[in-house]
């Protein structure tokens, strides 16, 4: 009887861990199934950690900078391990966060910068790769209510990283003033990137 008690137990509170790619697969198979529990689709909820199996990540860790419509940009792509969003949450993740400042290129002010924001209000959190791809997406919010979407990121073959910014097509508020401009480059627009030494 301990046996089984003991056995039980262990299915009750059975853990997984899946790679960030195994993840993204699970999850769209799932949310673009017309009857996913018919299907008998896994649902992944028994999966506690999101890891970085292959280390895809490190690739783009370090700080970039690149110039666009005369704005300066800098980078701080940061790997985090096992991140938790609430401490009490039943998953963690191997994610990137992004420190980023923005300067106009004639006059050198601080055009936005999350620098000085704490890590979970930093507004520039590392979601998961596109499908097959090798873009990388991270969920970004600005100055201001409308300024929330998804940004894209990209190595091609130079070297250089290529980063663009879609808003979210449901976005509608009146917090942003008029003539407000997205402080990202919103797609098809993105910012070409040299990684510093």
């Amino acid at each position: 009887l301990l046996f089984f008690l003991v056995v039980a137990n262990g299915i009750a509170f059975a853990q997984r861990t899946v790679s960030l790619r195994q993840f993204e697969a699970i999850k769209n198979a799932y949310r673009n199934s017309p009857d996913p529990v018919a299907a008998g689709l896994d649902e992944g909820d028994d999966i506690t950690y999101v890891k970085d199996v292959d280390n895809e990540l490190n690739q783009f860790v370090g700080v970039w900078k690149g110039d666009f419509n005369s704005k300066n940009y800098e980078f701080n792509f940061v790997k985090y391990i096992a991140h938790k969003f609430k401490a009490t949450d039943d998953i963690s993740f191997d994610l990137l966060m992004c420190i980023v400042t923005v300067k106009d290129n004639t006059t050198n002010n601080v055009i936005y910068t999350n620098l000085n924001k704490p890590v979970g209000l930093k507004g520039f959190t590392g979601a998961n790769f596109q499908g097959n791809t090798n873009i990388y997406t991270l969920n970004f919010s600005g100055n201001c209510y409308n300024e929330h979407g998804t940004v894209f990121i990209d190595i091609k073959a130079n070297g250089k990283m290529s980063l663009s910014f879609s808003i979210a097509p449901d976005i509608q508020s009146n917090d942003c003033p008029n003539g407000f401009t997205p402080v990202l480059p919103v797609s098809p627009n993105h910012v070409i990137l040299t990684k510093q030494p």
